[in-house]
């Protein structure tokens, strides 16, 4: 964080990194808004705007989509244990996962066909001699 003058009134600056993809498309919009206008807008410029008014542009779907985007499964099975520690219970579901994966708990077998006992039909077949 640094602090720049500008006129009198003094801004904290911070940063924040972009990929190349929202780079171009940041150049790219600024092309946009420049195009026949005597506006000298920079890139900062048009990304304090945007950070301004992200709850504007960003509904439930879209937080959702981002949260998918960055999931961790680790630090989520970490806050799992963390409240399973602190009392809670673990969901039905991951639990029976757990058990299976530990070999506990097998998964349902598959039903085999029964095997047809041979004796009942051996001893029903007439004798060689009698035929």
């Amino acid at each position: 964080m640094s602090m720049e003058k500008s006129g009198e009134l003094a801004k904290e600056q911070f940063r924040v990194v972009i990929n190349r993809d929202a780079n171009e498309a940041l150049e790219s919009f600024i092309s946009m808004l420049k195009d026949g206008s005597s506006s000298n807008i920079t890139k900062s410029d048009l990304a304090n705007y945007l950070f301004k008014r992200l709850d504007e542009y960003l509904g439930e779907s879209e937080i959702l989509e981002i949260r998918s985007l960055h999931f961790d499964t680790t630090q989520a099975l970490k806050a799992l244990i963390k409240q399973a520690e602190n009392g809670g219970e673990l969901p039905d579901t991951l639990r029976e996962l757990l058990l299976k994966n530990s070999g506990i708990k097998s998964s349902p077998k598959e039903k085999r066909p029964k095997r047809l006992s041979t004796v009942s039909a051996v001893d029903n077949l007439p004798a060689k001699d009698a035929v």
